[in-house]
C-alpha cells in the first residue's frame, strides 16, 4: 500500500474498520502523535478558537480545544494545552486579559 504525507512526518496509514482515517506520524507516541504534532494541533486550535471568538474564558478555550483535540488524541493533555497557551501569549499572538480571559492579539 501506498503511503500518502500530509505534511512533512504526518501520513495517512489506512482506514479502521469504521472506514475513518488513521493518521500516523513517523516518531509516533502511544495516541498515534508525536509531541510536536500535539503541539500544533494545540496551538492551532487555541488561536482559531480565540480569533473566532476575540475574548474568551480560560475555561471555555481548555474545553473547546480538548473537545476538538479528541477528534485525533484519545486523551488530550490539558497540561500541554495550558503550556501552548503561555506560549502564544509569550509569542504575543494572545493576551492575557485578568486571570479568566484570553484575547486574540491581530
Amino acid at each position: 500500500h501506498k503511503t500518502v504525507y500530509l505534511s512533512e512526518n504526518v501520513h495517512v496509514q489506512g482506514f479502521d474498520a469504521d472506514g475513518d482515517v488513521v493518521i500516523g506520524t513517523d516518531d509516533e507516541d502511544a495516541d498515534g502523535f508525536s509531541e510536536e504534532d500535539r503541539k500544533h494541533l494545540y496551538q492551532t486550535t487555541i488561536v482559531r478558537l480565540c480569533k473566532a471568538a476575540k475574548k474568551i474564558a480560560v475555561k471555555t478555550l481548555l474545553e473547546s480545544v480538548i473537545e476538538y483535540a479528541q477528534k485525533w488524541i484519545p486523551a488530550p493533555r490539558q497540561e500541554e494545552i495550558v503550556a501552548q497557551v503561555e506560549t502564544l501569549i509569550d509569542k504575543e499572538y494572545l493576551v492575557r486579559q485578568g486571570a479568566e480571559f484570553i484575547e486574540y492579539q491581530p
